[in-house]
């Protein structure tokens, strides 16, 4: 399951003592609603107790990105499935390509010279440039006047 169709978020809240203790938990279920209602509920419950028990936890579940979801699936539109490949829409709006199969590499590399050197190249590339365009301009425009002395 890479993005999850049902989705639901639980709420547990108790005080103790003159403080207030409340938690958020999402819980998700491809099979339907009541399953991930009942797993928010779990979840909500392990996260109470343990901030009973003064563990330091996260009191409401924020939405992250890919990276940083710790074992949560991302929430996001779903706008079609293809066996266990999700298309989905992000909070920016893009389309997103969800698939277990595939790998997508971005590799920098540093710049081979300096900027001195891709200026120098760049200055003699654009020279190249204007006089080829020169000597194309010439040709055509001689063979212009040689098409209008021949008729």
């Amino acid at each position: 399951m890479i993005v999850p169709v049902y989705w639901a978020e639980a709420r547990k809240q108790v005080r103790k003592g003159n403080r207030q203790v409340t938690v958020r938990r999402w819980g998700w279920s491809d099979d339907g609603q009541p399953q991930a209602e009942a797993m928010a509920e779990a979840r909500a419950e392990v996260a109470l107790q343990e901030a009973l028990a003064g563990k330091k936890v996260i009191r409401r579940e924020p939405r992250v990105a890919y990276n940083g979801a710790d074992g949560v699936p991302i929430r996001e539109e779903i706008l079609a499935r293809h066996g266990d490949v999700v298309i989905t829409r992000n909070g920016y709006g893009a389309r997103c390509l969800n698939t277990p199969d595939v790998v997508f590499a971005d590799v920098d590399f540093t710049a081979p010279g300096s900027i001195t050197l891709i200026l120098s190249v760049f200055v003699v590339l654009l020279a190249l440039a204007v006089v080829a365009g020169w000597q194309l301009g010439s040709v055509a425009a001689g063979l212009g006047l040689a098409f209008l002395g021949a008729t």
